[in-house]
């Protein structure tokens, strides 16, 4: 009676183990993460103003390395009117809070994401209708999408991804060394 007992019990503490490991296996990878805020942001990461857009972004990223192309489709060929905005994020630098704005009626929804240290350390390029360019350095970003349930749902993913490229930096660099600049 004792040694079914015990192989039971036994039975019982490997199934919980393989219970705890298919709940682990079900998170997305890193890789799986980025890829999808990739197609994501492609599919619904757009600004409408009626039916024209107003302002799109798609991000990217190789690793934690990433990229937001911002682009304003009915910009003039002014000097002064921003065509585009190219935006160079290292994720693990970022603040995992990740924090939504929107107006009153939810017309216009922003992702806004921002450095842990608020150093102007984000690198930015803008381009002009006529063709000029600005770099500048920001310590926080803003990103468009088509609906608040968009907006959350990206804002999720890239909170997720800040928090494990956050993790990958602390395990590379455990003695606390100052990180390779942009």
């Amino acid at each position: 009676m004792t040694r079914t007992f015990i192989v039971i019990s036994l039975g019982f503490a490997l199934s919980g183990v393989g219970i705890a490991q298919s709940k682990v296996a079900t998170e997305p990878s890193l890789q799986e993460t980025l890829l999808w805020m990739h197609n994501f942001s492609r599919d619904h990461g757009s600004l409408y103003e009626g039916d024209r857009i107003r302002i799109s972004n798609l991000f990217s990223s190789k690793g934690c390395k990433a990229s937001v192309e911002v682009l304003f489709p009915n910009a003039r060929v002014t000097k002064t009117s921003t065509k585009k905005r190219t935006v160079n994020l290292k994720l693990e630098d970022l603040n995992p809070k990740v924090t939504l704005q929107s107006s009153a009626n939810d017309a216009v929804v922003e992702v806004y994401l921002e450095r842990n240290d608020t150093q102007l350390k984000i690198h930015e390029t803008m381009e002009y209708g006529d063709g000029g360019k600005l770099d500048a350095w920001v310590a926080s970003e803003t990103l468009y999408f088509d609906s608040r349930e968009s907006a959350v749902q990206f804002a999720r993913a890239l909170s997720r991804s800040i928090t494990l490229c956050a993790g990958i930096a602390s395990k590379e660099n455990p003695a606390g060394q100052a990180p390779e600049p942009l």
